[in-house]
């Protein structure tokens, strides 16, 4: 994993990266558990055109991934078949955190029967 420290304008170094890996396995789409409301993911994908598309989106971190679950119709998922290089963007009160990199289809029962699981688990 490669990090980029966003704060050097304030002589700040770069996180270590396995406390953060450690809030994103905390955090729940659960009413009450984030600002406003809740922790909003954010996910940037590239439109056909080669313009960005951002969507707000239910995302949980789990086994060093962001699993993100859409429709195949949706346009993000339409975005990620054509071209899978994505991001996923989170607030958090102790930090700001962006992960890209590139999307793939899973369609092994086993791994959403979990994936969904863990969803329902955080809200």
């Amino acid at each position: 994993m490669k990090t980029k420290n966003l704060a050097t304008l304030y002589d700040l170094p770069t996180l270590d990266w396995a406390p953060v890996a450690a809030g994103l396995d905390r955090l729940t789409q659960a009413p009450g558990t984030g600002g406003p409301d809740r922790h909003s993911h954010w996910l940037t994908t590239v439109n056909a055109d080669g313009s960005p598309h951002v969507t707000g989106i239910g995302a949980i971190w789990f086994d060093g991934a962001y699993w993100v679950v859409s429709g195949r119709s949706a346009l993000k998922a339409r975005n990620l078949e054509r071209d899978p290089r994505c991001a996923v963007a989170v607030a958090t009160a102790d930090y700001d955190t962006v992960v890209d990199g590139t999307a793939r289809l899973v369609t092994d029962r086993e791994e959403v029967a979990e994936v969904s699981r863990r969803l329902n688990e955080g809200g």
